[in-house]
């Protein structure tokens, strides 16, 4: 039995995306100060996200617990139902939503020029290897899209017009 081989399918729209890509030129590459300052601006954004992540976990793990951990609260019923219960289902919303966007502003206030996270003083790169490396890398990368022109799209297997 001999095994069908296998084809790359896409669709039109992309093979067309693809060749305004290759035509536009290749994509401008970051200076080393660039890149230094994005590796900062993401490091803070990771903290701050980080943050998030435990102050989110304090709410879903803590809440349920402390109302657990208040006796008092077991026998106090609202509409029938227990205030735990109904402290459980509708207070993590409100503060999960102001901790997203807490978060948000946090994050985009360390993309801003003049903040801390960009501000910072620029390290010395850790080798001239590595700068060296990423120059190369992006020049061949540049290069290598030039030098290729784009694919006319493939029109065989497309059914004729009809009239």
């Amino acid at each position: 039995m001999s095994r069908a081989r296998r084809v790359a399918v896409t669709s039109p729209q992309t093979r067309v995306a693809l060749a305004r890509r290759g035509a536009a030129g290749a994509v401008r590459s970051l200076t080393a100060e660039e890149l230094a300052t994005a590796a900062r601006v993401r490091r803070r954004q990771l903290q701050i996200a980080a943050g998030t992540l435990v102050g989110a976990a304090v709410l879903l793990v803590g809440l349920p617990a402390l109302l657990d951990a208040w006796t008092g609260l077991r026998g106090v019923r609202l509409v029938d139902l227990p205030i735990a219960w109904l402290a459980v289902a509708v207070l993590p919303y409100p503060a999960l939503a102001l901790l997203a966007w807490r978060q948000l502003r946090r994050a985009e206030g360390a993309e801003r020029p003049g903040t801390d996270a960009a501000a910072e003083p620029l390290a010395p790169p850790t080798s001239e290897s590595t700068t060296e490396r990423t120059a190369e890398r992006n020049a061949d990368s540049a290069a290598d899209s030039a030098a290729e022109p784009p694919a006319a799209p493939d029109r065989s297997d497309s059914p004729a017009p009809r009239p």
